[in-house]
């Protein structure tokens, strides 16, 4: 990799944990061609099949790479098995999840002191918006 590639990519990434160590090598001549020529059978030379979810091997498995229990394994899975079983088909992964339990369009925010900015930036724009409408109506009369 070239230097204008990890000064391009120190940049991108400059919000990024300051503690960051990237050796000499970064990225990778090898990752690099490996996600530029991906190494992919064609579904047809492959033998996956499409099946019902093996519940008791799903549930095995969660266990060992995660340490999830059985019944945090199955209230995850539910859902997306049950889709499966209605239409036979498999949609995204991503479809059976919420992005956020909040329902405003932000996230709360625990600083006071980013509570103030933020209070004190809303009202400059309800002032900013005030006088836009006073300046119009003046401008009528």
């Amino acid at each position: 990799a070239s230097s204008d590639d990890k000064i391009r990519y120190m940049c991108s990434h400059r919000n990024g944990p300051k503690r960051w160590f990237l050796p000499k090598n970064f990225p990778s001549a090898q990752v690099i061609h490996a996600y530029q020529n991906p190494q992919v059978l064609a579904f047809e030379q492959s033998n996956m099949i499409w099946n019902t979810p093996n519940v008791q091997s799903l549930t095995s498995y969660m266990y060992r790479k995660l340490g999830w229990s059985g019944a945090k394994t199955k209230r995850t899975i539910t859902s997306p098995i049950n889709a499966y079983l209605a239409t036979k088909r498999q949609s995204r992964l991503d479809s059976y999840f919420v992005a956020t339990k909040y329902k405003k369009k932000t996230f709360p925010v625990k600083s006071k002191r980013m509570r103030s900015a933020m209070a004190g930036l809303k009202a400059g724009l309800r002032n900013i918006s005030r006088a836009r409408t006073t300046s119009n109506g003046d401008q009528k009369s």
